[in-house]
């Protein structure tokens, strides 16, 4: 049975996926640091030489490579918080299904960037939701995704 998507399903879904693509953006990158060093060792070999044994020490002279992650990652780590009209549902029923997506991919994206936390903010009603983020962004708390 073919479902019509309303023109509102699709900008929903078409802003969804734009947030996601700018949260992936902030995925941390691992640095590695690759280091250098040469180290001298003191090398003593026993040599018997026309019956007698001589000790010949010779220094020699090696080039190390070692490679090391950071410490910590580099990039954003905290809370991005996602404005929308409706707030996800976590639990499914008639009706329900479609608001349980977002929750669900904003779970599975958490998984794949630990120190990051998708937020859903559900905007205040009796206003359109270009006014409020207007107002929230005048206000200097404007949200990371709308």
């Amino acid at each position: 049975m073919a479902r019509k998507v309303s023109r509102r399903a699709l900008l929903r879904w078409a802003g969804l996926v734009a947030g996601t693509a700018v949260a992936a953006a902030c995925t941390p990158e691992i640095v590695v640091e690759t280091v250098v060093k040469e180290v001298e060792k003191v090398v003593k070999e026993t040599v018997i030489i026309e019956g007698e044994e001589k000790v010949i020490e010779k220094v020699v002279k090696e080039t190390v490579i070692v490679e090391k992650e950071a410490e910590e990652p580099v990039g954003f780590q905290g809370v991005i918080q996602y404005h929308t009209r409706i707030p996800p549902q976590t639990s499914t029923g008639p009706g329900i299904p479609n608001r349980v997506v977002p929750q669900l991919l904003a779970t599975a994206w958490e998984a794949l960037h630990p120190g990051i936390k998708i937020e859903f903010v559900e905007s205040p009603g009796g206003q359109t939701l270009t006014d409020w983020i207007n107002t929230q962004l005048i206000g200097g708390t404007g949200p990371n995704c709308a």
